[in-house]
């Protein structure tokens, strides 16, 4: 098969970087001003936020496996080692800011009436802290998340950072796009029969998402595509992708439709019915209208969401240690006397915080973590 083309993702940062703050805000505000969360619709909505995630996932890590497509076990060595040594380092983070901060977060829930942020925010023993720093979860998931609904996985009832239920998805969907380039090398028919049979494996899962990633980088990575793009009508087309699946994602809460995935078949791995493949599909629909319109590309590819999507990761990580502590910390100090200003410091000044805790774990963190990375494995030139 013919090899991948190069791709500036410049303006895929970006939509990672927005994906990341729509995350982030939906724990903030569901956790300190719950009546606001629902007229935010879109911008807050996390789930909207990780349907993304998967897709760039299956993206960007397509041309990067194929790279070296036969370098199975390396591949995998690398993935493994970039997603795992900066989730358990903000593990113990987020350990420390509950040992410390766990009484104050849960006043905050009380005054805030959050009952979303009571469920998150219960004691939890040394034990169940200590095994979430096993990385065991990272292979089988929470009890609630795993892939695999077996009741003989050792699996946590809870987490220390609640919203890395999603690196189990990732790095399963990564062993996924580490097969399929494997079956790509091997020639068309491997490809082919592999993605075929991942239907009836894969059913109504997430990491349906990641094939469709990956298709998107195949198609492309096509010369082609360039043509497509340049043309005047392309770029109308994505724009209208765009705001459809914005007005979409927006309007579900209010056509009172179920979550769920019950539209494809189930296959042997679990389908996870509180998520919606509705706003999956808003999530595809923008997804590809961003890589066929310009414009967006260009808005995208600006400095603060390319800056945004650097710091994606650790944003991800370690927002909700700053939310455990400093935003539960103000919110407590401010709600007795004014809760609306409370929920307004406590959000901001949060958000601002994980930013520069961000930019720090990045830094000192995440690029050398991603440099080791890379070194591991590396299969012989």
């Amino acid at each position: 098969m013919a090899p991948l083309r190069p791709q500036r993702i410049t303006y895929l940062d970006g939509l990672r970087g927005i994906a990341a703050m729509q995350v982030v805000l939906q724990h903030f505000v569901r956790a300190f001003a719950p009546g606001w969360f629902a007229p935010l619709g879109f911008l807050a909505d996390g789930d909207f936020a990780v349907y993304v995630f998967f897709l760039l996932s299956g993206f960007v890590l397509t041309p990067s496996f194929a790279r070296a497509p036969g370098d199975v076990g390396g591949n995998l060595l690398r993935r493994v080692v970039r997603l795992a040594v900066p989730a358990l380092v903000a593990v113990a983070i987020g350990a420390v800011a509950f040992a410390v901060f766990g009484d104050t977060a849960r006043a905050a829930a009380r005054l805030s009436g959050s009952g979303w942020f009571q469920g998150f925010v219960r004691p939890r023993g040394f034990a169940a802290v200590l095994a979430d720093l096993d990385g065991l979860s990272l292979l089988a998931g929470y009890a609630s998340t795993g892939l695999i609904d077996a009741t003989w996985l050792p699996r946590l009832s809870s987490a220390t950072i609640p919203p890395l239920w999603t690196l189990h998805i990732e790095l399963w969907g990564s062993v996924w796009i580490i097969l399929l380039a494997w079956a790509r090398g091997r020639g068309r028919w491997w490809h082919g029969g592999l993605l075929v049979g991942s239907v009836w494996l894969i059913g109504s899962n997430e990491l349906l998402l990641f094939s469709i990633g990956h298709g998107a980088a195949l198609l492309t990575g096509r010369p082609q595509w360039a043509m497509l793009v340049g043309r005047r009508g392309a770029g109308r087309l994505g724009l209208g992708l765009i705001v459809a699946g914005v007005a979409l994602d927006w309007a579900l809460p209010w056509l009172g439709l179920a979550p769920g995935w019950s539209l494809l078949p189930a296959g042997p791995l679990r389908r996870f019915d509180w998520l919606s493949w509705l706003s999956a599909g808003a999530a595809v629909a923008v997804f590809a209208g961003v890589l066929l319109a310009r414009p967006a590309q260009a808005v995208l590819g600006a400095w603060l969401p390319h800056w945004l999507g650097r710091l994606s990761f650790p944003i991800y990580l370690l927002h909700w240690p700053v939310m455990i502590a400093l935003g539960a910390s103000l919110y407590v100090g401010l709600a007795p006397g004014a809760p609306a200003v409370a929920a307004g410091v406590a959000i901001g000044a949060g958000i601002a915080a994980s930013l520069a805790a961000a930019w720090g774990f990045e830094r000192w963190c995440d690029q050398p973590v991603i440099r080791a990375a890379r070194a591991l494995g590396s299969p012989r030139r």
